[in-house]
């Protein structure tokens, strides 16, 4: 508990004088939060809520994952553009999950990567253990990203390594809360016939088509991939399509 500024100590009193129960087990006095560098003001117009941002259709979880970075005795600056860098550091985490659950594994496993998991988790609880310096423990969870997406492309990840690392990042995000929700699996019939129709496309060689067919799916939040097994698709809300208006 932060003990510092006495006042905390009257809160805590008023609040379990009224309701009789235990008011909180950590208490924390987070420091200031900025706006581009400058105090929040009205007159100055850099005030934001949650809600205003929901409406500029800023991702929930992007919006977490940057408040959440940083140390919370030190000054938070939001700005949009560390906005777009969480989302950017949230989008990996997305596409990490994405390549850990469709990507056609072969059986089997590799050893090594158990250990790599193990020293991550180390790295990430002694962060948080050192008066949370969650820096510290997002580079490790995110050092393993990385380690692994060489580690995939290099066809030496197997399907218990992937069982394993998905079993590990959701123990993390019991702390975190920043992965993203379980995709739904259908798309509609309509989605499947458009998909179809840009693969005969591709085997015609009528590329043109093709991408104009894939750029309105993209539009639609529905990322193509063309890879050495076939078409794949996900969704992504985040992606821009490159079409010309």
């Amino acid at each position: 508990m932060d003990n510092i500024f006495p006042h905390h100590e009257n809160e805590i009193a008023q609040s379990e004088a009224h309701s009789g129960k235990n008011f909180v087990n950590y208490w924390l006095h987070c420091h200031h939060l900025i706006v581009n560098g400058e105090k929040m003001s009205k007159s100055k117009g850099n005030c934001f809520t949650i809600n205003d941002l929901l409406r500029r259709k800023v991702d929930p979880m992007a919006l977490r994952l940057l408040l959440l970075s940083t140390h919370y005795r030190k000054t938070l600056n939001f700005t949009f553009k560390a906005l777009e860098q969480s989302q950017s550091a949230l989008d990996r985490l997305k596409d990490f999950h994405y390549e850990l659950n469709n990507r056609p594994l072969k059986p089997g496993e590799n050893k090594s990567i158990q250990g790599l998991i193990e020293r991550m988790h180390r790295k990430f609880i002694a962060g948080l253990s050192d008066n949370l310096n969650i820096s510290s423990a997002l580079t490790a969870l995110f050092e393993l990203i990385k380690k692994i997406n060489i580690l995939l492309t290099k066809g030496a990840v197997f399907k218990k390594d992937a069982e394993n690392i998905i079993s590990s990042l959701c123990s993390l995000d019991k702390i975190l809360a920043i992965s993203p929700p379980k995709e739904k699996k259908d798309l509609s019939e309509i989605i499947h016939k458009k998909i179809e129709e840009r693969n005969k496309a591709r085997k015609e060689k009528d590329f043109k088509l093709a991408d104009n067919i894939r750029d309105d799916l993209l539009e639609q939040g529905i990322l193509l991939e063309d890879t050495e097994s076939g078409v794949r698709w996900k969704f992504h809300k985040n992606v821009k399509s490159n079409k010309k208006k």
